[in-house]
C-alpha cells in the first residue's frame, strides 16, 4: 500500500507570490512473519561444517565462522498469513561482508538487522 501527502503553499507578500511545495510517499508492505533462522556453515566440498539456529529477535551484530567455512547459508523459515510455513535460502560466500535478518517487534512492526560475517 503506498500514499503520498502532497502540500502546496502560496504566499503572496507585498506583491511577490512564493510557492512552497512537498511531497511524502509512504509505502507499507506487510511480510511474512519470521519464525527461527538457520545458518550452515559449508565446506568447499559442500559438506556441512556447523548449523546454528536463532529466534528471529537474537540474531548477534557479527557472526564468526569456521575457518575452513567456504560459504554460509541462511535459512528464513517465515509463515505467511494463513500461517503456512516457508523457507527460503540465501547464500553468502567470503566475498559477502554481511546478511540481513529480520524481526517482528511485540506492536508488528518489521525490524530489519544487519549482521557482520567475520570469516575465520
Amino acid at each position: 500500500m503506498t500514499t503520498t501527502l502532497d502540500v502546496v503553499k502560496t504566499l503572496t507578500e507585498n506583491g511577490v507570490i512564493t510557492t512552497d511545495s512537498f511531497s511524502v510517499k509512504i509505502t507499507v508492505e506487510t511480510i511474512p512473519t519470521p519464525v527461527k533462522y538457520i545458518i550452515l556453515e559449508m565446506s568447499a566440498a559442500n559438506d556441512l561444517i556447523s548449523q546454528s539456529e536463532f529466534e528471529p529477535d537474537k540474531i548477534t551484530e557479527t557472526f564468526q565462522t569456521k575457518p575452513t567455512t567456504a560459504y554460509i547459508i541462511i535459512e528464513a523459515h517465515t509463515r505467511d498469513g494463513a500461517g503456512a510455513i516457508n523457507i527460503t535460502r540465501e547464500i553468502h560466500d567470503r566475498e559477502t561482508d554481511h546478511f540481513e535478518t529480520l524481526y517482528e517487534r511485540a506492536d508488528g512492526i518489521g525490524i530489519k538487522v544487519q549482521t557482520e560475517i567475520m570469516w575465520g
